[in-house]
């Protein structure tokens, strides 16, 4: 019963993505969300003033303060930090997420392949069928020596590295 739950998550994952990314873009964008020609509140300001600091005026001077939009630098560099720990969140979230998502079922004519892959490492000896799938994904290997007789599967992972052996055989 974990795969409800896993569903809900990833769910529940892309619905919070998709709310910050609306939260930012009515902030650069009001117009997307609010209709042509609104401003969000205080939106005009962050962007001028990040625009300000964004780009040094002429001359090599620095950008004055913020003071003429009403936001304080303070402000400015809170706004910078929780953008970035939203960020920080979202990375971390992807990453929660990705390793959870179930791979796909193998559809009929991948399962044929395999099939035909696995007749054709069958007729080699050892040696060579660990040759070729050492060029080979994990997955791959994984799904094509399912098909391979258990000794001669056996005896073609005796011939791969342990290592990668260990992960195809999981």
């Amino acid at each position: 019963m974990k795969t409800p739950m896993l569903y809900i998550a990833v769910f529940t994952g892309s619905l919070l993505l998709l709310f910050q990314v609306a939260l930012i873009l009515l902030m650069v964008k009001p117009g997307l969300f609010l209709g042509k020609g609104a401003v969000a509140p205080g939106a005009a300001a962050v962007v001028d003033t990040l625009a300000a600091q964004a780009k040094p005026p002429a001359g090599g001077q620095q950008a004055a303060p913020a003071a003429s939009t009403g936001i304080s630098a303070d402000s400015v560099q809170s706004l910078r930090n929780q953008l970035n720990s939203a960020r920080d969140l979202i990375a971390q979230m992807q990453a929660q997420i990705k390793p959870n998502v179930p791979a796909p079922a193998p559809d009929s004519t991948q399962m044929k392949l395999h099939k035909e892959k696995a007749k054709l490492l069958e007729s080699m000896s050892p040696e060579n069928a660990a040759h070729v799938l050492k060029n080979m994904d994990d997955d791959d290997v994984k799904n094509i020596i399912m098909f391979v007789k258990k000794r001669q599967a056996g005896k073609i992972l005796a011939m791969l590295e342990p290592e990668r052996a260990a992960k195809i055989f999981k």
